[in-house]
């Protein structure tokens, strides 16, 4: 009787863990969603100016050849009290380059008011003409759920260090005294 309790309180956990971790998903769902439509409406209505800002690459990389990478930062501006100042606040990143002509697409979505990563996108097409993608979805407490479709394109730690490097190379551009 013992061990069917256990068993019992164990599949309990696990069905209040998994619903718990779909409300998580379908709120980042629906985060995406609205990011996506503020993306769409982004300077086309006089009332809502337009935020964004795009930097282009051009390099090469040994063994692989000319790159291009196109890097899209949206946002918005606040007032900050602290700070004394308007400050930037990124919601979305998109990020477009080649390896070695092979494309490949990446998407990070953050929540503007804390500044943190909850939802990447990253796409890249193999050696064998496949798309290979992998989306990742964050809470405060970590990572929430892992997608992989063909082969992982990135791990979680280097996604998430990308992800930071990205918004720190926003803020340092951005979010300056002049």
């Amino acid at each position: 009787m013992k061990k069917f309790l256990c068993v019992l309180s164990l599949l309990v956990l696990a069905a209040v863990g998994l619903r718990a971790q779909g409300n998580d998903v379908a709120a980042i769902r629906k985060l995406y969603a609205a990011a996506k439509e503020r993306i769409e409406r982004n300077g086309k209505d006089e009332a809502v100016p337009r935020y964004d800002v795009t930097v282009n690459s051009h390099y090469v990389v040994p063994g692989s050849g000319p790159t291009e990478e196109t890097i899209r930062y949206f946002f918005g501006t606040d007032f900050d009290e602290e700070a004394g100042m308007y400050v930037s606040r990124v919601y979305f990143i998109t990020r477009r380059f080649n390896v070695a002509a092979r494309p490949c697409y990446q998407e990070f979505l953050y929540d503007e008011e804390s500044g943190d990563l909850v939802f990447a996108f990253l796409q890249e097409e193999g050696f064998d003409g496949t798309s290979n993608q992998t989306r990742y979805y964050w809470n405060k407490s970590g990572l929430v759920q892992e997608l992989v479709k063909g082969e992982r394109v990135m791990d979680e730690v280097f996604t998430n260090r990308l992800a930071n490097d990205l918004m720190e190379a926003f803020h340092r551009l951005m979010n300056r005294e002049f």
